[in-house]
């Protein structure tokens, strides 16, 4: 068991985890502006649910 450890994780491993880390955090820093932005324009205290895109959840026809 010992001997099979090291091959599961691997300085590429570790490489790969710390560049979709990096990713994640590039995707959450450039899109925020826009994301507060889109949500300060939701009315929070009616049906929110009309302002969000559910496109993805419904098939066109």
């Amino acid at each position: 068991m010992r001997n099979s450890l090291p091959t599961l994780w691997t300085r590429h491993s570790s490489v790969l985890l710390g560049g979709f880390f990096v990713t994640i955090f590039l995707i959450v820093y450039i899109w925020w502006p826009l994301a507060e932005e889109y949500l300060a324009c939701v009315d929070w205290s009616g049906p929110w649910w009309l302002y969000m895109d559910w496109l993805p959840s419904r098939a066109p026809g």
